[in-house]
This record gives structure tokens, C-alpha cells and sequence, in this order.
């Protein structure tokens, strides 16, 4: 799996889904991957859950219990650290102002 942030993840799914809302689904990523972090497994299998799977189908669940797959390489997963230092963390503050 390669690892990205939770922002590119969701520019990459906007290009192919417009209808989804933006701030919606980075409040479900930035859930989702503190799910992981706290040790949340798999609601069928209870492996790790597969955070930006997790998000999407809107259940904690592992890659293979989302897809069927057991080949990661062509997927992609949420980065432990959601921005960088030059970046602004994401706050109590900023979810307020999203909408």
C-alpha cells in the first residue's frame, strides 16, 4: 500500500466522485484513521481496520473484508501524520468553520 494524506486521498476521490461532499469526507477520514491509531479491528475478521477503505463504506473493516483482495499493492492508505510541519494542523476550530 502507499501512503498518502488524508487530503490527497480525498482530492483523489473527488476527481471521480463529485457528488461526495469534501469536508464530509475528511471528517470521516480524520475518524477513521484515529479509529486505527487507537487500535479499532475489523468488525468481521478483527484485523486492523484499513482506514481509507473504513471511511468510504462508512464501517471499521480490513482491506480484504472491503474488497476481497489480499493484494494491497495497487491501494492506498491514510499517513499516521496528517500534514506536515509547514502545514496547519486540523482543529476543533477548522471543523466549525467548514461549513
Amino acid at each position: 500500500m502507499e501512503l498518502i494524506t488524508i487530503e490527497v486521498f480525498a482530492d483523489m476521490i473527488m476527481r471521480n466522485n463529485p457528488a461526495i461532499q469534501r469536508r464530509q469526507l475528511i471528517l470521516r477520514l480524520h475518524t477513521a484513521l484515529s479509529h486505527k491509531n487507537a487500535g479499532v479491528t475489523c468488525a468481521c475478521c478483527g484485523k486492523p481496520i484499513w482506514a481509507a477503505g473504513s471511511a468510504l463504506v462508512g464501517s471499521p473493516l480490513c482491506f480484504c473484508c472491503i474488497t476481497g483482495e489480499s493484494e494491497t499493492k495497487n491501494y492506498y492508505e491514510i499517513k499516521n501524520s496528517c500534514f506536515s510541519f509547514t502545514e496547519k494542523p486540523f482543529s476543533i476550530y477548522s471543523i466549525i468553520h467548514l461549513t
